[in-house]
């Protein structure tokens, strides 16, 4: 029997799970599709589950809406003839799937530029020549579409929605109704984004929220990852979001992951904290951005049994009240500082108490004075992201040649981001055996490049190239492809793309020699600020 009818008389069963593990691969579910009915049955609903994924880098989210429309019932249609006044291609036939059912992960604000494109269009073709575009009628669609996905899904599992929707209380209403409880119950990821200021919807998007916490903590258990970045001038409304997000964290099962940014102030600290203390048996992963009340933190990630991942904002701390308990850290991210008495206040307490067991360091602008900490308690690393000045870069080198690390980050202060021929060489023979990948965030000429990796100890298996957007021509290709025929090892090397969409490089423009690197290397792009690891071509 060929390898095609043993695919297409696999188990049900079986079936399922095979494509479940193609849940995010677009590409072979839309082959799965042509396989064959049974095929075909189990696919639609793992590309429906969550559709606008797909479609930050191209046009289909206006298909999108286009099929969900084509799903309304006559109740529905006769809703939108009455009241937005347009009459958009509805199918005779109604589809075969009921694509809002499959419904599970949906991103609010990216369905709203979906359905705001949509009908920019249908206005375009069905509207009166004479008249401008209105956002009421968008508004009524949008509710209309909205009620539709809200009740037909069976379950959401993700939830993200932020301050950029023009109407809150319509998903506030829509997300606390009576019978919501039943598609929320499964929901196990839930980001809310709002910067509330002194304005005359304030009080009314701050009920919400609490409302929503509310319905969230009474019917809602199995949440894995919480993000909640949160702004307001007023104290009162501040105290009023900081107990109702503290019910939440404590109906909470199993919370694993967890992405604040502080908004309480010295009242409410330690009920957040009492909160975030009943999740010590299960927090993985702890980003928790602009609190300088470390001492305050402290007891509690001194609970935490299972806190792998730390994001944390530096601060002034006595250390003369610090128990030196020890704490399991494996990764460690310091962000957003400008003093360096601030991460070096910070950075010594937890370095000493993650000790034995940190192996991954993120911290930016360091001094001397960091690196002998660095020096001191970080012997066990084996991933390092840092951005240093020239002064400090032969200390450094002496620094990582002792170490054992796999993975190395170096991107220079922004004030100048070139190091001297000799400095660069000084690196390259500093470079433990051990990396296999290196980031490079300062700028080389070709031919300090070439010198670099014709110098570099290590065998690297990968490169990540910062600030390269607008320098990478045929001269730099021409060095990856020798060095990639010189170390048969070296077969990654991904680039930040640029912040700009009109910049442009010879990645951008279809060529022999692009065609032969990417022969023999794995080349991508990764957003502009963010980590190599979100690559999107």
């Amino acid at each position: 029997m060929n390898r095609s009818k043993i695919l297409k008389n696999l188990p049900t069963d079986c079936l399922v799970e095979v494509l479940r593990h193609l849940k995010y691969d677009i590409t072979s579910l839309y082959s799965c599709i042509l396989v064959n009915r049974l095929w075909c049955k189990f696919s639609i609903p793992l590309l429906w589950c969550s559709p606008f994924e797909f479609t930050r880098h191209n046009n289909k989210a206006e298909f999108i809406i286009q099929t969900y429309v084509s799903c309304f019932s006559e109740e529905e249609k006769n809703q939108f003839y009455d009241k937005v006044f347009l009459i958009p291609d509805f199918q005779e036939v109604a589809p075969v799937f009921n694509y809002p059912s499959y419904l599970q992960n949906l991103d609010i604000p990216t369905f709203e530029t979906a359905v705001r494109n949509w009908f920019h269009g249908i206005w375009k073709n069905y509207a009166p020549e004479s008249s401008k575009f209105s956002l009421s009628s968008f508004s009524i669609c949008k509710r209309i579409i909205g009620h539709m996905l809200f009740k037909r899904s069976i379950g959401f599992r993700a939830l993200k929605m932020s301050r950029d929707e023009q109407d809150h209380t319509f998903y506030f209403d829509m997300l606390t109704n009576s019978g919501i409880q039943l598609r929320l119950s499964q929901l196990q990821r839930f980001e809310l984004c709002y910067n509330v200021t002194r304005n005359n919807d304030a009080k009314l998007i701050v009920e919400g929220i609490i409302k929503l916490f509310s319905t969230l903590s009474r019917y809602v258990h199995k949440l894995n990852h919480i993000s909640f970045i949160f702004g307001t001038e007023s104290p009162i409304l501040q105290l009023n979001v900081a107990k109702a997000f503290a019910d939440l964290i404590k109906s909470q099962n199993k919370l694993k992951s967890l992405e604040l940014y502080k908004f309480w102030d010295q009242s409410t600290a330690n009920e957040i904290y009492s909160a975030l203390n009943s999740q010590s048996n299960s927090l993985e992963c702890l980003k928790i951005l602009g609190a300088k009340d470390f001492i305050q933190m402290l007891p509690f990630l001194e609970s935490c049994c299972k806190l792998e991942t730390l994001y944390i904002t530096p601060s002034i701390i006595n250390s003369e009240s610090i128990t030196w308990r020890e704490i399991p850290l494996k990764n460690l991210y310091f962000h957003h500082y400008t003093e360096p008495k601030m991460i070096t206040s910070t950075m010594s307490p937890i370095l000493r108490m993650s000790t034995k067991t940190l192996t991954s360091l993120t911290l930016q602008r360091v001094n001397l004075e960091h690196l002998k900490i660095i020096e001191k308690y970080c012997q066990l690393l084996k991933s390092l992201t840092l951005s240093i000045s020239c002064s400090q870069l032969s200390r450094f080198c002496k620094i990582i040649s002792l170490m054992e690390l796999e993975s190395l980050t170096l991107k220079k202060v922004l004030d100048d981001l070139t190091f001297d021929i000799t400095s660069v060489q000084d690196l390259a023979l500093s470079i433990p055996k051990s990396l296999l990948f290196f980031g490079i965030g300062f700028k080389m000429s070709p031919q300090t490049l070439a010198l670099f990796l014709r110098k570099c100890r290590a065998k690297l298996i990968g490169l990540d190239l910062y600030y390269y957007f607008n320098m990478i021509d045929d001269s730099y290709l021409e060095i990856f492809i020798q060095h990639a025929e010189y170390n048969h090892c070296f077969e990654r090397l991904n680039f930040e793309e640029a912040p700009s969409t009109h910049l442009k490089s010879v990645l951008d423009r279809p060529s022999k020699l692009l065609e032969h690197a990417k022969s023999i290397i794995s080349i991508k792009k990764f957003k502009f600020g963010a980590n190599p690891s979100d690559d999107i071509s």
